[in-house]
């Protein structure tokens, strides 16, 4: 597959997108606030407004109603939504920077992903004394000897000027065929 060629050509990119990924999904799924309760010894009222002293000594709760149940209920965001948020941010910042500064280190290298999975698809059959290179039905080179110096550039920039290619046993296969049908 052509992706396990871009995985190895692009390593860190793809660990961004994938670290993007994950952050975005555990953003969609939603993450609920913590739900925190504290309960509260006395209430005053100053001023239409309602002064509430808690249980635990911390700050003054300052209202415009008067609690319920003696209860001050409010939602505290997660620490994991800010940390997932923070992580988005600098993950698709990285991956916005490698593609698009001009250098050829950061590039995704495209052509070359390409051309290596082509190189990986190269099939050679020995008919007679000659050696026949083909790929996807185009014949790419006929050589008397075994070679690996076989380019696929033709193939990459003009597969429709290339010689078509069927090796001989599927020749004699889609002749048999004919014949029993």
């Amino acid at each position: 597959m052509i992706f396990w060629y871009l995985i190895k050509e692009n390593p860190f990119k793809i660990t961004y997108v994938i670290i993007c990924t994950i952050c975005a999904f555990v953003l969609s799924t939603g993450i609920e606030p913590t739900k925190v309760v504290r309960k509260v010894e006395a209430t005053f009222e100053h001023n239409s407004r309602y002064y509430s002293i808690p249980q635990d000594g911390e700050n003054f709760i300052i209202t415009d109603e008067p609690l319920e149940n003696n209860e001050y209920i409010y939602y505290q965001t997660n620490g994991l939504k800010i940390v997932t948020i923070i992580c988005l941010v600098i993950f698709v910042f990285l991956l916005i920077m490698t593609t698009v500064i001009p250098d050829e280190d950061t590039q995704w290298n495209f052509n070359k992903v390409y051309q290596e999975y082509l190189y990986s698809q190269i099939k050679m059959n020995k008919e007679g004394s000659y050696y026949y290179y083909h790929l996807k039905g185009k014949l790419l080179k006929r050589e008397t000897t075994h070679t690996t110096n076989v380019s696929v550039y033709d193939y990459m920039n003009n597969k429709n000027l290339l010689e078509d290619y069927i090796p001989k046993r599927q020749k004699r296969n889609n002749f048999i065929r004919n014949m029993l049908s």
